[in-house]
């Protein structure tokens, strides 16, 4: 038997006995156990249209015989038995049933993402969570959800965008600042630059990464961030100097740097979301090979929570970046 974590949300008709329903034609599935189920929690809409009513929101922790896509099948056929219509993305409904968790896999597929890629960001679902799950370990955060929810109440509100080159952190650093009004924050260094050089016997390559460590360390030391007030944005994220060192640091020079890089990073501050823009667009084989690094790197449990986000074009990219700044409030 398998254990799995369930989201369950309703902002339309009688919001409780619709939830109730729910958990009681959940007990009822074949292969399907409830085996604990939180308390109701009460939270404003988040994303998609404006106008919505609040919602309920609720989590049940299920002991299943069903794989990761046979559950899925059983979560949507109870949401449109009980009146589930998919009309708008993050729109008004009966009835939502997210698949947060199923023990300790990592599946990512066209039709299903697990761990649910939005948990780490959504207080309203986290609460409920902490409540029947607290000791469950999120697989590639490696935390658990209730230090998951701590983090959120206790990080200093930053979001650090992440990517390879061309992919668009500036400008959706800079978009969504100006239309959240908070503070930006701009790897100086890849301005001064430009492009980064390929590296070379001249040790152009260590000069770059260890200046690029240098401004980000002295942007995002916690001395200096405790004075600040309010949201703040970057379009870096201070990791992602190890994924640039380990494609082109020669060994020696790696073991430097990553010694380097540990004792800045005792000094900043960690993120309260790191974001993984991802969108596909042409690239060069070693900003490809950056691609994965970074994606690798980012996904490796003890980073904190990262959102991966696939979005093509930037007005989509800045709305899902707002929306998790709600989320997390």
């Amino acid at each position: 038997m398998s254990r799995a974590l369930v989201g369950l949300g309703s902002n339309l008709g009688d919001r409780a006995a619709t939830l109730a329903a729910a958990v009681t034609a959940l007990d009822a599935t074949p292969g399907i156990t409830v085996q604990a189920t939180s308390s109701w929690h009460q939270t404003a809409p988040v994303g998609g249209p404006t106008g919505q009513s609040p919602f309920l929101n609720a989590a049940a922790v299920l002991e299943t015989s069903l794989g990761p896509e046979a559950l899925l099948d059983e979560l949507q056929r109870i949401e449109s038995a009980l009146g589930r219509r998919r009309e708008a993305h993050w729109g008004p409904r009966t009835l939502d049933l997210d698949l947060l968790l199923y023990d300790d896999l990592a599946i990512d597929t066209p039709r299903l993402s697990v761990p649910h890629p939005w948990l780490p960001v959504r207080r309203f679902v986290l609460a409920p969570a902490v409540e029947v799950a607290a000791d469950w370990l999120h697989p590639q955060v490696g935390w658990t959800l209730e230090r998951l929810l701590a983090h959120l109440y206790t990080a200093p509100n930053y979001l650090a965008l992440c990517g390879p080159p061309g992919v668009g952190k500036t400008a959706a650093a800079r978009q969504l600042a100006a239309a959240r009004g908070i503070r930006l924050l701009c790897d100086s260094t890849a301005e001064d630059l430009g492009v980064v050089p390929p590296p070379d016997p001249t040790g152009l390559f260590w000069t770059t990464e260890i200046e690029f460590l240098a401004k980000r360390q002295q942007v995002l030391t916690s001395e200096t961030w405790e004075q600040t007030q309010g949201w703040a944005v970057s379009d870096f994220w201070f990791d992602q100097g190890l994924a640039y060192a380990a494609l082109h640091l020669s060994a020696d020079e790696l073991i430097r740097y990553r010694e380097l890089w540990k004792a800045a990073a005792s000094t900043v501050v960690t993120p309260k979301l790191s974001v993984l823009l991802d969108s596909p667009h042409e690239m060069n084989a070693d900003d490809s090979r950056l691609r994965n690094s970074i994606a690798e790197l980012a996904t490796q449990p003890g980073h904190g929570p990262v959102l991966r986000l696939r979005e093509p074009d930037s007005a989509t990219i800045v709305a899902q970046l707002g929306a998790a700044i709600d989320a997390m409030q």
